[in-house]
């Protein structure tokens, strides 16, 4: 008895992520020059342009959709809950910024992870989103130590240590 395998096809933004991913990590294995910060921002803006909004711009409707939210007074308790909890992460980051910038990472590489690998299992998406997020201090490690310098003081710079070892 055959058994089928059903195929799955890639998504277009899985497939151009996919792609424009390998061109960077070339890039930098072949240390290519980065181009002028006009042209970076060019290029971002179209793809936000075309390929999705920010993370969080459409949580107001994702909230109603999941009915946390009916009425415009639980529009305005549904925003004051979401500046709230702004508030209460910005609050540890400022007591913890190294705890803080570790946490961050973590999250945003699982998140990053689960956005476009499907199907695969959660500890391989993790992995995958955290390594898109440390490639960059291989490369450019002075730059993201500054970067994370700034958010977190000088722990940051331990971190970018800790990505590019």
């Amino acid at each position: 008895m055959r058994t089928r395998v059903a195929r799955v096809r890639p998504s277009f933004e899985t497939v151009l992520f996919s792609v424009l991913a390998v061109v960077a990590v070339l890039a930098i294995a072949l240390r290519m020059p980065a181009p002028p910060l006009p042209v970076q921002v060019a290029v971002l803006g179209v793809f936000v342009a075309t390929l999705g909004l920010p993370h969080g711009a459409l949580d107001p409707l994702i909230g109603r959709r999941a009915g946390l939210w009916h009425t415009p007074l639980g529009f305005a308790g549904f925003n004051l809950a979401y500046v709230a909890m702004v508030a209460v992460v910005v609050g540890i980051w400022l007591l913890a910024p190294t705890a803080s910038l570790i946490g961050f990472l973590l999250v945003s590489g699982i998140h990053f992870g689960a956005d476009w690998n499907v199907g695969r299992s959660v500890v391989l998406r993790s992995l995958t989103g955290v390594g898109l997020l440390t490639l960059p201090a291989f490369a450019h490690h002075d730059e993201v130590a500054g970067i994370y310098r700034t958010l977190a003081g000088t722990g940051g710079t331990v971190v970018a240590d800790v990505q590019s070892w």
